[in-house]
């Protein structure tokens, strides 16, 4: 079975391992191997430990019963949250023959170099979270997304802003990276098409410590809604300065990211409040079984899930 095209598909992670088995050599003892690629140091911590918590669990599950009468292993690999380390990680498991397939990396500018490189290896690599849309528009015939894109976030957060806030002036603020921009951009793209005018259009670099003349001039367009697209330590941030220059619109929206962990609400305290962020999944999503696993996720690691 020959895998054909870049694919942004819901694939469960065992039939990716099952097809890439046949594919790559196998492991000579009774281990089936797959390299995890995600952020257990740097400013995007918090997300790949959450990661970290998923895999664990999904481990046990698959362990349980095994996979072709074997267990399944994990290999973390740390790339320290910088692009440059993911794709360097990408390559030190590919040259390994008992690696059959890759997930990771957490953050959409880690993952798009790794998945180039992951393509060249002719290596199956599974993208969990990161949303750009970028990565499957390069053709890859090795690289595959089971999360909603940017452009799903930007179509979610407009119709939102349109049917539910009936917001008509809004302003964007973005981090100048991978997931930021595209997050962003399908705003751009999709606002004008709901009636809706873009007032403000902001990007910044990330690990800012003073946004307040940015949030001014953002001010002075007198939006009704303001969008903004950044991880945790810069969401939190964004809020509390917003706050102190009474930047309030009838309703704050996010891309997910920073203002979807639980962290955010400790850090950001009463200025998150009227801020509505579209996110990939919660405990009470209407799936079969969402609850339980968030009550067994919740248990096990005493950590509310993402």
């Amino acid at each position: 079975m020959s895998l054909r095209g870049s694919l942004q598909i819901t694939l469960p992670v065992l039939c990716l391992i099952t097809i890439s088995c046949g594919m790559r050599e196998k492991p000579a003892n009774d281990a089936i191997r797959a390299g995890i690629i995600t952020s257990l140091t740097g400013p995007e911590a918090r997300f790949g430990q959450a990661q970290k918590y998923g895999y664990e669990m999904a481990l046990d599950e698959i362990n349980a019963t095994g996979v072709f009468g074997k267990n399944l292993e994990l290999l973390y690999q740390d790339d320290t949250s910088k692009p440059e380390v993911a794709s360097l990680t990408v390559e030190k498991l590919a040259d390994r023959s008992d690696i059959v397939a890759i997930f990771g990396a957490y953050s959409s500018a880690a993952t798009f170099p790794a998945a180039a490189v992951a393509d060249r290896y002719h290596i199956p690599m599974l993208c969990p979270s990161a949303t750009t849309d970028e990565i499957t528009r390069q053709g890859y015939q090795w690289v595959f997304r089971v999360c909603a894109s940017a452009s799903d976030y930007g179509r979610t957060l407009v119709e939102f802003l349109t049917r539910v806030a009936d917001a008509k002036r809004l302003a964007v603020v973005y981090e100048n990276t991978q997931f930021g921009s595209s997050v962003a951009r399908a705003a751009l793209e999709q606002a004008p098409r709901a009636g809706m005018e873009i007032v403000a259009y902001e990007a910044y670099d990330q690990g800012g410590t003073d946004f307040t003349p940015l949030l001014t001039r953002v001010k002075s367009e007198n939006p009704d809604a303001v969008l903004f697209v950044s991880y945790l330590a810069d969401a939190t941030l964004l809020m509390r300065q917003s706050k102190e220059i009474d930047l309030n619109p009838k309703v704050f929206t996010a891309g997910g990211a920073g203002f979807s962990l639980p962290d955010f609400l400790k850090g950001a305290g009463d200025t998150a409040e009227y801020t509505v962020s579209v996110t990939q999944w919660t405990p009470d999503a209407k799936w079969t079984g969402s609850r339980e696993w968030a009550e067994k996720f919740r248990a096990r690691t005493g950590y509310e899930p993402s």
